[in-house]
């Protein structure tokens, strides 16, 4: 299986020497985060987007995802308020353009959520329609949508694998979702069950540990989630995507350390899934 790692930890750093960093530690590819000093979307025009996808190219990395900055106090694609859920929906078309011009597989999207006053059932029917006009606006394109499977901080709408598997019978195939495993675990979720029940859909695995909490994104191996049965249904189910280091900003810090430990740990895990196999 592939190797890939989200920037976000590596805000610290621009992002030609992050992409060298990154490279040099044995991934096969990365998540762009999309906000500054990397890839805000209103700061790239035509020759920024070609300097990135150069020094993806020189580095030897795949752009596995695009990922628009989302803050809930921004980008809310499930609000009752028009000027908002419209406002939300051009910054991510806008953000759909770039990955598109950067040839990224996926561009990943938060849920959004219903402030309080506003009832579930709404934010969802707002969310689907809000997923129908992104979709609509990248349907003639290779890009696939990915919707996130949420900790409750980020959204009170899909916060489990079934929620996503819902909307996303909704609307069009060229939609998706991304795990976090983190999240799973913290949900009490069997991460192994996930493959069956996200099976016929394109998903994005984001591999993180837990020691319980769904706001903490760890090192893989440092807390306290089994991933041996998981990778195990992975390589019996031939998946053939990325598995996607995605680690909270707390280690932005030193992010050198954090990415090796967590490509270590999952490549110690494959060459044991090798040797049983055999």
């Amino acid at each position: 299986m592939k190797i890939s790692l989200s920037l976000n930890i590596y805000s610290k750093y621009s992002l030609v020497e992050s992409l060298k960093r990154v490279s040099r530690l044995g991934y096969d590819g990365v998540e762009l985060w999309g906000a500054r000093p990397h890839a805000w979307p209103y700061d790239l025009d035509t020759k920024s987007i070609k300097e990135t996808t150069d020094a993806l190219s020189d580095n030897g990395l795949k752009l596995v995802s695009y990922n628009p900055m989302q803050l809930n106090s921004y980008v809310n694609i499930a609000s009752e308020t028009l000027k908002i859920r419209n406002e939300s929906l051009d910054y991510l078309k806008r953000s759909a353009d770039i990955a598109n011009a950067m040839s990224a597989s996926y561009l990943s999207i938060v849920p959004g959520y219903a402030i309080y006053g506003q009832s579930n059932e709404s934010g969802w029917n707002i969310m689907q329609e809000s997923m129908t006009a992104l979709l609509t606006h990248v349907s003639t394109t290779p890009l696939r949508i990915l919707l996130e499977v949420a900790n409750h901080l980020d959204s009170n709408l899909i916060n489990r694998i079934s929620d996503a598997a819902r909307m996303l019978s909704s609307v069009s195939d060229q939609a998706g979702m991304a795990i976090s495993t983190n999240i799973m675990h913290s949900n009490k979720e069997v991460l192994a069950d996930s493959i069956d029940i996200s099976k016929g859909v394109h998903v994005l695995y984001r591999i993180n540990d837990s020691m319980g909490s769904s706001d903490k994104f760890i090192i893989p191996g440092e807390g306290n989630i089994d991933f041996d049965l998981f990778l195990e249904r992975l390589r019996k189910n031939s998946y053939k995507g990325f598995l996607s280091v995605y680690l909270g900003s707390e280690y932005s810090t030193n992010p050198d350390v954090a990415a090796k430990r967590s490509i270590d740990f999952i490549k110690r895990k494959e060459n044991v899934l090798v040797k049983v196999k055999k």
